[in-house]
């Protein structure tokens, strides 16, 4: 074997760590691709690990494992790209070395192992993971059920007895996990959680709930959605529950949302106006072009649900902001004399949309809104069906695909789950695999996705 040359190995890692970083922000980017992500940043970064694994045992002993024993919480990406070489590298006992940090992982360290077990190559990590519970309790168990929930599998019946789990993180991940259950005992104990105190557990067994149909699940939706009490923002459950509502409701609950919109916007609200994919929400979104806080959120539901092209200039004053140097502020940082040194560099989420140009964009809904019927819902000028969700998830950009494949979930009654965080290669075949399904099942007439109608307001 050629000596191995420890600067190259070195910088192996480093690129791991900074592809993996990158990665992480194109998954919910409003310009990436799943095909861009994987040619991409992906595609990069899985060949800077190939690189460490294929420096064998040396490179692991000597430069990777000192990173989880030394540093496990200095850096997430550093930690998750050290732990994916052991987990792909360290062979049979890869899955072990790995999982024997749960226990002693802070906040970054647990998300960087986890989310190496949610990108690993290794198609014996979820048996593995399953046949490791009964032994296990607290972070160590919390660690493997979170790992879990990005592989899509189903754990069994014992998620009945981690629901009354005395651990916040592991009764979470159960909850999510319920989604892919086929026992009806821990669907039907499920129901208990819709009403749990914590909101992050009352989201996750909402979610699953809608997914499997249950009964309750729609009605505590809706509450959950128009709760005035209810804190908002990216993250919350009114957030998430707005986009419920817009997902699966009719027409009279998309207009209430609109109506909502109409007289106090703000962008938990345009989020799920863009959602129901309503031409009146473009009429709503079109006022908003100038507002000084959602005028990228009302450009961004154009674009969702109309189809103004986000890549002819034309349309818009900005490239969003992406947290590089220049002298532009949208683009790039502040001046020294005002730059905040303890900021966080990356934009919000809204910020990396571009901003729209009022006029322009106004005239361009004039010239195409007569095309497109008040009684449909669209999805970039295309009425939603099956079709066009399949078509959407293969080019829209990646920030958008999250509630479509959610709404596929819930209208498919989990037949068509596709994780939008997983790996660019899993989601491709993933998309493949679940149209085939939903094809075969309208050639047997057993039925097709309905993505027009929807429930009334509860």
């Amino acid at each position: 074997m050629a000596a191995l040359l420890w600067d190259v190995q070195e910088e192996h890692l480093g690129e791991a760590e900074f592809f993996w970083e990158t990665w992480e922000r194109a998954v919910d980017s409003p310009i990436f691709t799943i095909g861009e992500l994987r040619a991409g940043p992906e595609e990069r970064l899985m060949a800077n690990i190939m690189g460490l694994v294929v420096g064998g045992q040396p490179v692991l002993d000597r430069l990777v494992r000192p990173v989880l024993d030394e540093d496990l919480d200095d850096d997430r990406y550093r930690t998750a790209a050290a732990a994916l070489a052991i987990l792909d590298g360290g062979g049979f006992e890869g899955p072990d070395i790995v999982l024997d940090y749960l226990p002693r992982a802070g906040a970054e360290g647990r998300w960087g192992l986890i989310r190496a077990m949610h990108l690993s190559r290794r198609t014996d990590l979820a048996a593995r993971l399953i046949a490791s519970l009964p032994e296990h309790d607290g972070p160590a168990l919390a660690g493997r059920l979170e790992a879990l929930t990005g592989l899509g599998v189903d754990v069994g019946k014992r998620l009945r007895v981690w629901f009354k789990h005395g651990e916040p993180r592991v009764r979470r991940a159960a909850a999510w996990l319920a989604r892919y259950s086929t026992s009806s005992n821990v669907l039907k104990r499920l129901l208990k959680l819709m009403r749990d105190p914590d909101a992050k557990l009352r989201e996750a067994a909402i979610e699953s709930a809608l997914i499997r149909g249950l009964p309750g699940s729609w009605q505590l939706a809706c509450e959950a959605a128009f709760d005035r009490q209810s804190p908002g923002g990216a993250g919350s459950l009114r957030r998430a529950a707005l986009g419920w509502v817009a997902m699966q409701g009719d027409a009279a609950s998309h207009a209430r949302i609109l109506e909502l919109l109409r007289a106090r916007p703000d962008p938990d609200l345009l989020w799920a106006a863009g959602v129901t994919g309503r031409p009146d929400a473009v009429d709503l979104a079109a006022a908003l072009l100038d507002h000084p806080q959602l005028a990228r959120l009302a450009g961004e539901l154009m674009t969702f649900v109309a189809g103004l092209p986000t890549r002819v200039d034309h349309y818009w004053l900005d490239e969003g902001a992406h947290g590089g140097y220049g002298d532009d502020e949208d683009e790039g940082l502040p001046v020294l004399g005002r730059d905040d040194l303890a900021a966080n560099l990356v934009p919000p989420d809204e910020l990396r949309l571009r901003l729209p140009h009022p006029e322009r964009a106004r005239a361009w809904w004039l010239e195409c809104r007569n095309e497109l019927s008040p009684a449909l819902r669209y999805y970039a000028g295309r009425p939603l069906e099956p079709s066009t969700i399949e078509h959407a998830l293969r080019t829209a950009p990646m920030r958008r695909r999250h509630p479509l494949a959610l709404e596929l979930a819930i209208r498919s009654a989990g037949i068509g789950m596709l994780d939008t965080r997983a790996a660019a290669r899993i989601q491709t075949s993933q998309t493949t695999a679940i149209f085939a399904s939903l094809d075969q099942l309208r050639a047997q007439g057993r039925g097709s996705v309905d993505f027009q109608g929807g429930l009334p307001l509860m």
